[in-house]
């Protein structure tokens, strides 16, 4: 047998030393701008992913399995633009001329009719009553009641 003081000392090759959070102090964390940056990084790339997928050939085939097992998940996320909200909040937005050009775009391939038809029921009526909103806005910036003004036509065509 051989003696304590003669037995060999384990070889420490790689080490590293962690701060340990005393109780009731929170342990620190790096900083939000890096970890926004990764995360909006990570759901770029899901987002890719997704609309490939989308426009994969098997998709239409496979809708309703697709809708039965995501169609939450997709309707959560649209949590999105409430972060997005949230960031551009405090942005200056340099080039309105741009801004409106992406806005006007976006609109148009959002209230295409086909689309709108899509739609639930209350969700249409909760994009009529926005809608609505929006309208009165802009026409106090301009100073144009013209579209408020029109006589409400009926449901008939």
């Amino acid at each position: 047998m051989s003696r304590p003081s003669q037995m060999a000392e384990p070889e420490i090759v790689d080490a590293e030393i962690v701060d340990t959070p005393q109780p009731g102090q929170n342990p620190r964390r790096g900083p939000i701008t890096d970890a926004f940056d990764a995360a909006v990084n990570d759901l770029g790339k899901d987002v890719k992913r997704l609309a490939a997928l989308a426009d994969d050939d098997r998709f239409d085939r496979n809708r309703s399995t697709i809708a039965a097992t995501c169609l939450s998940d997709l309707q959560r996320a649209r949590l999105i633009d409430e972060i997005t909200f949230k960031v551009e909040d405090e942005v200056v937005i340099e080039d309105v001329s741009q801004y409106a050009k992406g806005v006007l775009r976006m609109m148009r391939q959002t209230v295409a009719p086909h689309r709108l038809k899509q739609l639930h029921a209350s969700d249409r009526r909760e994009f009529l009553l926005f809608m609505r909103e929006t309208i009165k806005e802009l026409e106090e910036l301009e100073g144009d009641q013209s579209f408020s003004r029109q006589p409400k036509t009926s449901g008939r065509r």
